[in-house]
C-alpha cells in the first residue's frame, strides 16, 4: 500500500469516481469533510454507492464514536468494505470500537494522548495500521503546520518506529497545499524516507506523485533481483554484489523491494 485517498461521502462526482483515481486505498470521509447538516444524506449517498461498487481497500472515516460513529459502523458493517479509520483514537474510544466490528481498523493519531500511547492504540485486535492526523494534532498543541512538519517530527517518527514494531502500516498525513507538487514530492520523499508505508491524500492530482515516488525504482528492482539471485549460490553470511556487501538485513530489504514491485505490476 502507498497510497490513501480521502474522499468525501457528500460530495456524489468523486464518490462515483472514487475507483477510478488509482489510489492503492480510498477512504470515504464522513467526518470532517462532512458539515453537520450533511451527515444523513452523505451516509445514504455512501450506501447507495456501495451497494453497487465493489473494489478493494476501502474504508470508512466514522465520526467521533460517541456521537454518530457507533450507528454509522454498525450500519456499514453488512458493506463489502475494508474497515474504518477511526477519529480521535485513544485506548478507550478504541476498546468501544472493538464491541461493534471485525473488520480491519486504522486509528487516526491526532492528539498528544494518542501520540504518548501509540502502542498501546495499536496493539487493539483488527489494527491494521494508524494514521497520523497532521492538522489536528498540530492544532492539538497549539502550534500552526509548516511547511516542512518539523512540528510533527517527534509523532512522524514514533508512529514509524510503533507500526514497524507491531507489524502494521504506518501512514502519513495529508499534504495540505493541493497546488504544491514540488513541496508534495519533497514531503512525500522524506515519508518514504524516514519509513513510513504509504502517503494519505485529500485531492487526487497527488496520487499520481504519491504512487510513482512509493513505486520501487529500477535501479532497486535491478539491484534487489541481483541480491537475490545472489542469496541463492551463497551459502556464507556475507558476500558481495556490484561491490557492496550483502547480508541478511539488505537480502530482507530486497525480497521486500521486489514484492512491492510486483505488487504495482498487478495494479
Amino acid at each position: 500500500m502507498s497510497s490513501y485517498l480521502f474522499v468525501p461521502g457528500n460530495n456524489p462526482g468523486m464518490v462515483q469516481s472514487a475507483h477510478v483515481f488509482d489510489a492503492k486505498g480510498v477512504i470515504f470521509d464522513l467526518e470532517d469533510a462532512v458539515s453537520v447538516q450533511d451527515k444523513d444524506s452523505a451516509k445514504d449517498l455512501l450506501k447507495a454507492y456501495l451497494e453497487t461498487a465493489a473494489f478493494d481497500n476501502v474504508y470508512i472515516r466514522v465520526n467521533d464514536i460517541y456521537d454518530l460513529g457507533k450507528n454509522e459502523i454498525e450500519e456499514f458493517n453488512n458493506f463489502d468494505i475494508s474497515g474504518y479509520v477511526i477519529p480521535k483514537a485513544n485506548t478507550k474510544v478504541m476498546s468501544l470500537v472493538e464491541k461493534y466490528t471485525n473488520k480491519s481498523l486504522i486509528p487516526i493519531i491526532e492528539t498528544p494522548e494518542a501520540v504518548l500511547t501509540m502502542k498501546e492504540i495499536g496493539e487493539f485486535d483488527n489494527v491494521t495500521g494508524m494514521l497520523l492526523g497532521g492538522e489536528d494534532l498540530a492544532t492539538n498543541i497549539d502550534v500552526v503546520r509548516t511547511l516542512d512538519d518539523i512540528e510533527l517530527l517527534y509523532a512522524r517518527h514514533k508512529l514509524v518506529m510503533v507500526c514497524a514494531y507491531l507489524g502494521i502500516d504506518s501512514i502519513d498525513t495529508p499534504f495540505t497545499d493541493t497546488d504544491n507538487d514540488e513541496s508534495l514530492e519533497e514531503s512525500v520523499k522524506y515519508s518514504k524516507m524516514i519509513g513510513m508505508s504509504a502517503r494519505s491524500s485529500i485531492h487526487p492530482n497527488q496520487i499520481p506523485i504519491i504512487n510513482e515516488i512509493y513505486k520501487p525504482t529500477l535501479e532497486e528492482i535491478e539491484f534487489a533481483t541481483k541480491v537475490v539471485e545472489a542469496a541463492k549460490i551463497n551459502d556464507s553470511g556475507v558476500f558481495s554484489v556490484d561491490g557492496k556487501m550483502v547480508d541478511l538485513p539488505v537480502i530482507i530489504r530486497a525480497k521486500n523491494i521486489l514484492k512491492k514491485a510486483k505488487a504495482y505490476e498487478k495494479n
